[in-house]
């Protein structure tokens, strides 16, 4: 995990004003950044002294005194926009600087799976891909509901393809699937996934057209199933009246979210592009004097919902909706919070290890839990992982920067001093930091860890946010210019949600719906434009397209907006009010996970371009450092008052490092009788077909999924999955030049051993290292087989016969993984021996011995005639 680490040496000065009024930007992608040069941007202003926009000279607006107006800009750089109000003295204007692009990047692909919700799940999904410009794209392509290309795009996708434009799919898998072109017009490929859920990526070529190029984007495509119904008799879930509403969602399918309001709780499956409100049947639970039952914390399971009410757990499945208390199973008293993890664990390599996905705790004890509960078996779905003694008290508790680390921020209550345990789920041991020198914080608390190789936390209170690096060593505060206290600079509003993207990027709304913005690693807060009315109730969703959502609770209903945050910062940057330290920041590390297998090198690199003189650098930190051999590099230039630095990792695996996984999963008997079996064309594939005289030796190539990865040249075994021995090795261990007697089946298939175990790479000796022993027979057939060597396979010739193969290789420096095959050879060739033939043997002799005795009796009769006549004369 690559950190940057940022010194400031600048004051950010701040300022606040009453904002009644307030305006927004918008394009006609949503989700796509595409503010550019000519495009349309749509302004949109909330309030009752609206007069007109103010706009530079290079912008075009449709009508400057409608609050709801079309802008275009015919410059690149920043454009200054802003309302004008008519009574200043309550309404303040507020100017935005927006950053218009002349990227050629102006074109845009769209995807539809036309088949979604009507394939069998199990079935890959064909997508439809052709290319529009957002500005000409009708409502069917904008809402994503059109299944063709209009007749234009049908034109611009066939020009762009003939140009050489290529239409890639690139999975999270991950996995990538190339389209082919159609005669009408787009291209179609298939993806493989979830059934209820599709997140790919369409990758462009860069082809130009016109000066125009398709920028690669991100797609979502849900089949959501809706809740079941429910009847009068169901009772709601509902924060305490004037709560501020909480977002939950699952880390691994952020799609999946539930919302919690003072107007009931609501549940999406699609990112919230629909949404409705999951009730409960009271089962056997009383009903609640308020008419609904009022909810402290929820979190998502895979198949039902954990609800805190009062100090008690209650469960509610996804099938009958029936609240439930069982203190077998969840808590019964004493709650007194409840966390869920907040990044996905599911890519972490642990055998046979599932990593907790709920945490609940009481005053002195922690509790977890998976990501599914059975509520009908008797076994416990929590279990205790930490109990602490009377004097002190846990505040709260969160999943850690490693998928398997724990955190809980603890007091000790004789002194008032704050802590953080911390532990891996892996291990059980319990380690503790002290938070700060001098504890000066009042809760109650939260907490988030950062996804980082060390130990990364924020940690705030009502009014208070610090952080933490390097396993939680080193301690600072956020601050607004020099105060650590942000609810005085946001006009006393506490503190209400923080959210943080992949790139981190910290966004911190306040209760009175302040926004501040912070890269993580930078020690300064600032302040982002008004984007929601102070008197609303919103929050912060961050969807599988790593956007954050604006959720606004309405009177008509829930408002789902795309916040531009790109653009916000830009805008609130721009200026001697606030400048950014760093002029670029890139980097080549658009995954995850990355999986590096023996003999592979993964290469990252990231670039930071400053301002001479600031004080800025790039710094790599790690984790576990015996697992990974790391070669670091780092270039420095500097041209034109600009430094650039580069700094380059690369990451193989230490040549003494090895791991076998073995999966047993075919059984070969010794049997010298005619064997009559069915063949699974479904298992085994299309059969090779060679002729018998033909020395045959098959090609090996390594797949990820779908996905070419390369050429195998290891070596490897061959064996015949029905126990045929018609097939022989042409070369002898002699003729390959080993240096002593090599590894064969007969030496290998010892003690009733099975092929599957008993050979591979963790027993495989090479012939071809001399150990010092004595040289055996070198006269027998060489078994061992790579890419390059002279040994071949060669078949009986005494009939036609298919053959079913297992191979596998035994290189022990080639993979981790187990890697092996089945192919299947059919030799043809051989002349057929009819099954009449003895009958035409026999009938030929016959008709040759008719001749002959027909002859006889001819040469007879002429020899006797002969003799009459003679005696006549």
């Amino acid at each position: 995990m690559l950190v940057l680490g940022v010194a400031l040496t600048h004051v950010l000065f701040l300022y606040f004003q009453t904002v009644v009024g307030i305006w927004r930007y918008k394009q006609i992608l949503e989700d796509k950044e595409l503010f550019m040069v000519d495009s349309t941007i749509f302004l949109e202003y909330e309030g009752s002294s609206f007069l007109e926009w103010q706009y530079p000279d290079d912008c075009d607006v449709n009508n400057k005194r409608s609050p709801h107006a079309v802008m275009w800009c015919k410059s690149p750089g920043y454009q200054a926009v802003k309302p004008l109000v008519s009574d200043v003295s309550t309404e303040k204007e507020e100017e935005r600087h927006l950053y218009i692009s002349d990227s050629f990047f102006r074109l845009a692909w769209y995807a539809v799976m036309p088949l979604l919700g009507t394939s069998p799940d199990s079935d890959p999904q064909t997508v439809r891909i052709w290319i529009i410009d957002p500005d000409q794209a009708d409502d069917a392509e904008i809402k994503n509901t059109a299944m063709f290309p209009s007749v234009y795009f049908r034109y611009l996708t066939k020009c762009l393809f003939i140009s050489g434009e290529v239409a890639a799919i690139e999975s999270s898998f991950p996995q990538t699937s190339q389209g082919y072109f159609t005669n009408q017009g787009f291209w179609e490929a298939h993806v493989l996934g979830d059934h209820e859920y599709h997140h790919f990526h369409v990758i462009s070529q860069s082809v130009s057209f016109h000066g125009k190029s398709v920028a690669s984007s991100q797609h979502v495509f849900y089949r959501a199933s809706p809740e079941k119904p429910h009847d009068d008799e169901k009772v709601s879930l509902r924060l305490s009246t004037g709560s501020q509403m909480s977002i939950t969602w699952d880390a691994c399918t952020p799609h999946r979210a539930m919302l919690l309001s003072d107007k009931g709780t609501f549940i999406t499956k699609n990112a919230f592009l629909t949404y409705e409100e999951i009730k409960v049947d009271p089962g056997d639970l009383p009903m609640p004097a308020e008419g609904y039952y009022v909810v402290f914390d929820a979190v998502l399971l895979e198949n039902g919902s954990i609800f805190r009410i009062e100090d008690a757990l209650f469960w509610r499945d996804n099938e009958e909706g029936i609240l439930r208390r069982n203190p077998i199973k969840l808590l019964g008293e004493g709650v007194k919070g409840l966390s869920f993890r907040t990044q996905c664990a599911e890519d972490y390599p642990l055998l046979g290890v599932e990593l907790s996905t709920v945490l609940a705790w009481t005053d002195h004890e922690l509790y977890k839990g998976g990501k599914a509960l059975d509520w009908k078996t008797s076994s416990n779905y929590m279990s205790n992982v930490l109990s602490l003694p009377k004097t002190t008290t846990i505040l709260t508790a969160a999943f850690g920067s490693h998928p398997a680390s724990l955190g809980v921020l603890v007091m000790y209550t004789d002194s008032g001093r704050l802590s953080l345990l911390t532990c891996y789920e892996t291990e059980g041991i319990w380690k503790t930091r002290t938070l700060l020198s001098t504890n000066v914080l009042q809760g109650p608390f939260d907490m988030l860890f950062v996804s980082a190789a060390l130990e990364t936390l924020l940690v705030w209170n009502r009014d208070t946010m610090l952080y933490s690096f390097h396993n939680d060593s080193e301690w600072r505060y956020l601050q607004i210019m020099d105060s650590s206290n942000i609810s005085q600079e946001a006009n006393g509003s506490h503190i209400h949600h923080v959210v943080m993207d992949q790139s981190q990027n910290m966004l911190v709304k306040m209760e009175n719906n302040m926004l501040f913005f912070c890269k993580f690693g930078m020690n300064k807060l600032f302040r982002l434009p008004t984007w929601n009315d102070p008197g609303h109730s919103v929050g912060l969703y961050l969807n599988q397209k790593d956007q954050i959502i604006m959720l606004t609770m309405l009177d008509g209903g829930l408002s789902v907006q795309k916040y531009p945050l790109l653009m916000e910062i830009r805008s609130a940057m721009r200026g001697e009010v606030h400048s950014c330290p760093f002029i670029s920041f890139t980097h080549n590390m658009n995954r995850p996970v990355y999986y590096i297998d023996e003999e592979q090198a993964v290469e990252f690199w990231a670039q930071i371009v400053y301002h001479k003189g600031k004080n800025i650098s790039v710094m790599l930190s790690r984790n576990k450092d015996h697992v990974l051999q790391i070669t670091e590099r780092t270039h420095f230039e500097s041209v034109r008052n600009l430094d650039t630095t580069n700094k380059t990792a690369e990451n193989s695996i230490p040549a003494q490092w090895f791991s076998l996984l073995i999966f047993y999963r075919l059984v070969l008997r010794n049997s010298s009788k005619d064997l009559t079996v069915f063949y699974d064309w479904k298992s085994f594939g299309c059969l090779l077909r060679i002729h018998y005289k033909d020395e045959f030796r098959p090609d090996i190539e390594l797949y990820d999924g779908e996905t070419f990865v390369r050429s195998v040249d290891a070596n490897f075994i061959v064996w015949e999955n029905f126990n045929r021995i018609d097939y022989y090795f042409n070369a002898t261990m002699y003729q390959v030049a080993c240096l002593r007697e090599a590894q064969t089946w007969k030496s290998m298939l010892v003690d009733e051993k099975r092929p599957e175990e008993a050979w591979g790479p963790h027993n495989y000796m090479s012939c071809f290292v001399d150990a010092s022993e004595k040289l055996g027979n070198l006269d027998q057939p060489y078994e061992i087989m790579n890419s390059s060597s002279m040994n071949y396979l060669t078949f009986s010739g005494e009939r036609s016969a298919i053959y079913v193969f297992n191979v596998k290789i035994v290189d022990p420096n080639y993979s981790f993984c187990d890697l092996r095959a089945v192919f299947s050879v059919q030799t043809y060739g051989i002349p057929e021996l009819d099954k009449l033939l003895p009958l035409y043997m026999l009938l030929f002799q016959s008709f040759i011995t008719l001749i002959l005795l027909c002859f006889s009796f001819y040469r007879y009769t002429s020899i006797y005639r002969d003799m009459l006549q003679k005696k006549c004369v």
